[in-house]
């Protein structure tokens, strides 16, 4: 009874997400210009806009995402955690030189109805050096939105964990897009160990061909604390994807953007340490996705989506915890509303089916992002 009651959930969904819509599939952000939500190469302003600031000239940034994010993953545990509130990292930006940028400020945070006046103030200092047109060498507060597929990197972590400290290369050239960083999380004191992770995201464009290469290190330990641990997971993808331009000859198909199909092979190697009773582990999976992409206006980004994803005993400590399961579908949908002076909407639902059981997450974004000139020619 309950599978039939799964099925007819599905019946009755599936097109309503199709009427209301007409890289990887998944539930994140599909905002491509901001420092703080969605994902992205290279170097984003923030101030969708103005875009960067000019040479010599110092301008204040006031960049903001209003988010709320409803998880109901009730078979990995997950019974209504419910993401509200907004990040807003305020700064100056210099641009000293055509290839040369300094940014300072703070990343301002709160979650909404938690009590509190402000939940985290974090310092921002961030220089910018592009070597050649579209590469980025970041040093400071690196850029976090970074390319990440779900089962590497949850897209939720973030609105745990408002910055991210660091060493950075970003590229965005039309055929190759890269993403090298390094994010120092704890340093190591008397009682804690250190923490820091290291990933990269390159991808090749050739064409309608997509190749994509991913891995995550996270590493916890350190010599002098009471801790003593030393524990590695290591967690990667490869795989691609296909995509098919749109046909305007075919009747209800010309606002279709773009149909691309991949699949890629996702694995990990997890160490737990030399005092924990548990061996070394490998774990590997495999994810399949089919994507819609659709724009009826200049002002307006459809996104369908659906994947099924079959895995065995994959470990990923900062992946999605979806894919701590051994099978899963998902399928659902995204709009985008990009609007006057900068402002961005977007709002998605997605449903998946694990072991027979329903499971939703829900999303909404509100995101803004202004530059105002304070002077000129300095």
């Amino acid at each position: 009874m309950h599978n039939r009651r799964c099925r007819i959930i599905l019946l009755v969904i599936f097109p309503l997400l199709i009427v209301a819509a007409p890289s990887f599939s998944g539930e994140f952000s599909m905002t491509d210009d901001s420092t703080v939500i969605g994902r992205n190469y290279g170097y984003p302003s923030g101030t969708p806009e103005a875009g960067h600031t000019e040479t010599g000239s110092l301008d204040f940034v006031a960049e903001t995402t209003i988010y709320a994010k409803n998880l109901e993953l009730i078979d990995v545990g997950i019974d209504g955690l419910t993401y509200i509130g907004f990040f807003s990292p305020l700064r100056l930006r210099y641009r000293a030189h055509e290839m040369i940028t300094l940014e300072g400020g703070a990343m301002v945070g709160y979650d909404f109805g938690d009590g509190k006046n402000v939940d985290e103030v974090e310092p921002i200092l961030r220089l910018v050096y592009e070597p050649v047109e579209n590469a980025f060498i970041i040093a400071g507060t690196i850029i976090r939105t970074h390319a990440m597929h779900d089962a590497i990197f949850d897209d939720a972590a973030s609105f745990n964990e408002n910055s991210e400290q660091g060493l950075q290369f970003r590229a965005d050239f039309e055929n190759f897009k890269q993403d090298l960083w390094v994010n120092w999380r704890l340093k190591e004191t008397s009682a804690r160990s250190e923490r820091f992770d290291s990933g990269t995201v390159t991808q090749f464009r050739l064409g309608d061909l997509r190749l994509n290469a991913q891995l995550l290190f996270r590493h916890t330990g350190g010599q002098k604390n009471d801790e003593d641990k030393v524990e590695h997971n290591v967690a990667y993808i490869a795989g691609g994807s296909y995509g098919f331009a749109h046909n305007e000859s075919i009747p209800f198909l010309y606002l279709i953007e773009e149909i691309r199909i991949g699949a890629h092979y996702i694995g990990n190697h997890e160490v737990p340490g030399d005092k924990s009773a548990l061996d070394n582990t490998d774990g590997s999976g495999f994810e399949g996705n089919i994507d819609i992409d659709m724009k009826p206006s200049a002002d307006l980004k459809l996104k369908v989506f659906m994947s099924y994803f079959k895995a065995d005993e994959l470990v990923a400590r900062a992946g999605d915890p979806l894919y701590s399961r051994d099978e899963y579908f998902q399928f659902g949908t995204n709009a985008l509303f990009k609007l006057p002076a900068g402002l961005r909407i977007e709002l998605g639902v997605t449903g998946q089916f694990i072991h027979g059981r329903f499971a939703h997450t829900e999303q909404l974004y509100f995101s803004w992002g202004r530059g105002f000139n304070l002077f000129k020619g300095i």
